[in-house]
């Protein structure tokens, strides 16, 4: 090695290393959301609007808080007090606690418009009725409140159209915030948009748990956040901390490795150089594609490069003595380009997944191998010196005889197969499969939700059209039809858009039974009698109805502007040039019953849709697709290797450890969990890398008692780091990175002692 060439070359990465890392610090965006995740469904444009709006819409960074562990009166008290702190602190949130929670912004549009908006009986009985319920919530005091509104509007047409928002609770209507007995006082955070970033919601949750810390320093209070915002919060966090774990983790064990393997820790340096590289490399390629990067695919991905350790490995392991480490590189180079060009070639696959998470994944996975193998062949062999490196080969390897081989071999297959055997369902593509959200977690989310009337979020009613009015005249047709649930008992309250902003078919039903003035006040005066009440006081009442008659009807653009906008939004959505209703249910008491009454109402079933389903069905398809993927690249690699040995039997020494390494690796997620599903297949494609790398130098030592020896002493030392690195994913609390974890450290050893037994038969 040139002496002089290696600080020029040193200096040449720092450089380059500096550059990659200036990019990322001032341009990598990093998510966390399950979006990138989830299939899409572009094919059914209805679905897939509406997978979107979940998955961007308000409530996907909305949270629900629980106060809870002390009596009703101190529980009150903090959810007041919590709201008050935090709204004044943090703006970008909006707390309600039941208490003055909505914003009042354009509740003059709801005034002007008020006998369009709700139903109204203009009758004089209709209109006592009124007057006696007015009447007696003045005897209770509340004459500051509704004094000079009834005037007006001795309906109150505009607190009814609120209630409407209030929807059916399992609340205690005995307090003036959200509570429920044995479970404490709820609040809700929800926020301006969106497109809000995960900072804000951990700064406002970071913010909440402090105020309350204040609020109630010595009570036994306790206040606990979930909800989907709470939850990508934790999610990163999870992240956050194998990513860390990992960083203590990989020195660590490359400092014992390589004082074990090559009695030096002076080649740690230049081991991590292909890796660190490839990993920069692939995280800029990623954001200049994608514009952000999952940080899934980060803590897996960084992981997986550590299968970049490899070649490094074989360079070092494979050096003989007296041997220039450029002469090494050129000797292996046949087969390590082989085993590396396959492994990279092997993720392109993903990009077909259906999955952006997974495509990122592909291409980060990709280009970080291949700079990595570059590196390795080009670059370490000029940097390294040879005389420092000197590998401790302790185990021949052609110790253990055909006999105890085949029956290691036998023993193996078995094992691998005996899931196979056991298990009745192969595959889960519940969304809960991947879910990070723990059942506990779940279950406490629906029952506050339950409690203060959220609304269904997997069983929806669907209707499109292209004429947003005659969209709205099938909603309320459809309503009408499905108030039956109401009736029977299996929901609480149907809740369609048109509550919020009917058709103009029905502002001008409503606009036509709004009697003349003449009529009207003679009702007016006859609704009063026997009553503490004047009929000329209702003069404004009277001109107001006459406006309705005459007044043009509220339109969308206007209810945008009034306390109903998140509502109409969330009813209402526009998606490639047709608009969708969205009519959703709440408090859905017996699913099973619900089916039911679907099946006896096939006029109504055609447009119901359960997301969770449909979610699953597209899990399912995208599965068959990674899982042809996975039949494919096989299939490839069988053909590649059998063009470079030109031999049957040599074809199936090399594959075959691939093969049974896959088949365990997905037979270990069968006994991890309940199934497997498309995160454990996108893990195959490591192992069937990994495997055939170690096959390649298997196979490349055979016969060859020396060349034997350093290819053993190569392959143990990237199973021992592979495996101990992705022990650390396995045991994650996040699914994804679990049940890819478990993939690769059970289909990695398998492989590794399948290999190793084929080369020591025949």
């Amino acid at each position: 090695m040139n002496n002089t060439r290696s600080p020029v070359l040193h200096a040449i990465w720092l450089i380059a290393i500096s550059l990659l890392l200036a990019y990322l610090i001032l341009h990598m965006e990093v998510i966390t959301d399950i979006k990138q995740f989830m299939p899409v469904d572009k094919e059914d444009g209805t679905f897939h609007a509406l997978q979107s709006e979940i998955l961007t819409g308000h409530e996907s960074t909305s949270m629900l808080l629980n106060i809870h562990g002390a009596n009703a009166e101190r529980l009150v008290k903090l959810s007041r007090a919590l709201r008050e702190e935090v709204s004044f602190t943090e703006k970008n949130a909006m707390i309600r606690n039941g208490e003055g929670s909505f914003d009042t912004t354009g509740i003059e549009i709801l005034e002007e418009n008020r006998f369009l908006l709700v139903d109204t009986d203009w009758s004089v009985e209709g209109l006592k009725r009124a007057f006696q319920s007015r009447l007696f919530e003045l005897r209770q005091g509340q004459g500051p409140v509704i004094g000079q509104s009834i005037k007006s509007d001795p309906y109150l047409s505009v607190k009814k159209y609120f209630e409407l928002i209030k929807r059916p609770t399992s609340l205690d209507e005995n307090y003036p915030v959200w509570y429920a007995e044995g479970i404490g006082a709820i609040l809700r955070v929800d926020f301006g948009t969106s497109n809000i970033d995960l900072d804000t919601i951990e700064r406002v949750q970071s913010t909440l748990r402090s105020k309350f810390q204040e609020l109630s320093p010595t009570t036994s209070a306790k206040l606990e956040i979930t909800g989907p915002g709470a939850i990508a919060v934790a999610t990163r966090a999870e992240i956050q901390s194998v990513t860390h774990k990992l960083s203590l983790a990989i020195p660590l064990l490359l400092l014992l490795v390589f004082w074990v393997a090559y009695q030096s820790v002076y080649l740690i340096w230049f081991s991590v150089i292909p890796l660190i590289t490839g990993a920069l490399v692939g995280l800029v390629i990623t954001q200049l594609i994608f514009t952000s990067i999952h940080g899934v695919v980060i803590a897996f991905g960084i992981t997986m490069l550590g299968v970049a350790l490899d070649y490094p490995v074989h360079l070092f392991s494979h050096k003989y003595k007296d041997e220039q480490l450029l002469t090494t590189a050129k000797r292996i180079w046949p087969v390590l380009r082989l085993g590396g060009l396959t492994s990279a070639i092997a993720f392109l696959v993903l990009l077909f997944s259906g999955f952006e998470g997974l495509s990122q994944l592909a291409v980060y996975a990709f280009s970080g191998l291949i700079i990595a193998l570059l590196l390795t062949r080009y670059f370490l062999p000029h940097v390294v010196s040879s005389d420092k490196v000197k590998p401790r080969v302790y185990v021949n390897g052609e110790v253990i005889p055909p006999f105890s081989a085949s029956v290691i071999l036998v023993l193996i297959v078995l094992v691998v197969l005996f899931p196979w055997m056991q298990s009745d369902v192969y595959w889960n593509d519940s969304v809960d499969a991947v879910s990070p959200v723990s059942p506990e977690w779940k279950e406490q989310d629906a029952r506050l939700r339950n409690v203060i009337g959220g609304i269904e979020v997997s069983d929806v009613f669907v209707l499109a059209d292209t004429d947003l009015d005659r969209l709205l005249i099938s909603t309320e047709q459809l309503s009408r039809q499905l108030n039956e649930l109401v009736t029977e008992g299996v929901v609480k309250s149907v809740l369609p858009v048109t509550d919020f902003l009917p058709s103009s078919e029905q502002q001008q039903a409503r606009q036509d039974k709004i009697p003349q003035s003449k009529e009207l006040n003679d009702h007016v005066r006859r609704a009063v009698e026997n009553m503490p009440f004047k009929a000329s006081a209702f003069k404004e009442f009277v001109r107001q109805a006459e406006r309705t008659k005459q007044q043009d009807f509220i339109s969308y653009d206007e209810i945008l502007r009034t306390p109903a906008r998140p509502f109409v939004r969330q009813g209402l959505i526009e998606a490639q040039g047709r608009w969708l209703s969205v009519i959703r249910i709440s408090g859905l008491s017996a699913p099973d019953r619900l089916m039911h009454w679907l099946d006896e109402n096939p006029d109504v079933s055609q447009y119901h849709v359960n997301i969770k389903d449909q979610v699953s069905d597209l899990f399912a398809l995208y599965r068959n697709r990674t899982l042809s993927g996975v039949y494919f690249v096989l299939a490839i690699l069988a053909a590649v290797v059998f063009l470079h040995s030109k031999k049957i039997t040599t074809s199936l020494r090399v594959i075959s450890p691939v093969v049974i390494g896959v088949a365990g690796g997905l037979a270990a997620g069968l006994l991890w969990g309940e199934g497997l599903n498309i995160f454990h297949l996108m893990a195959v494609f490591l192992v069937i890398g990994m495997g055939l790398d170690y096959s390649l130098f298997f196979n490349h030592g055979r016969g060859k008692s020396a060349v034997f020896a350093r290819s053993l002493h190569a392959v143990s030392v990237s199973a021992v780091t592979t495996v101990t690195l992705f022990l650390f994913l396995a045991f994650s609390a996040i699914p994804v990175l679990s049940a890819m974890g478990g993939v690769i450290v059970a289909g990695v050893f398998i492989s590794f002692m399948t290999a190793w037994m084929i080369s020591r038969i025949g």
